[in-house]
């Protein structure tokens, strides 16, 4: 990829939650952000997928690696508590996972 990076300028050493990071807009988000000098928590479902991310990210150990599935009421807090102990704070969440549901949202209970 050669895009102009120019978009991130003023984002390296910030840390970023992505989720969905294991396909997708999710995964080029995580690795865009990872390109401009972000610490990248990349989160999602499929640990094989998210353990692939580390031969294609920049400074793969510069990053943390969740797995977690978002429709559990806890998995937010948990996501955030990792990120404060690894890396003191956050500045800025990709919120990119998805779950297509042929129903309205009023109709969508935790456990769906």
């Amino acid at each position: 990829m050669n895009a102009d990076l120019s978009i991130g300028k003023g984002l390296a050493g910030k840390v970023a939650i992505v989720t969905g990071a294991t396909s997708g807009i999710g995964r080029a988000t995580a690795l865009l952000y990872a390109r401009v000098g972000c610490h990248v928590v990349l989160v999602g479902r499929n640990r094989a997928q998210l353990a692939s991310l580390k031969d294609e990210i920049e400074r793969p150990d510069d990053h943390l690696y969740l797995e977690a599935v978002l429709s559990k009421s806890t998995s937010a807090q948990a996501i955030v508590d990792a990120t404060l102990a690894r890396f003191g704070t956050v500045y800025l969440l990709a919120h990119v996972a998805a779950a297509l549901r042929r129903r309205s949202i009023w109709e969508v209970s935790e456990e769906d």
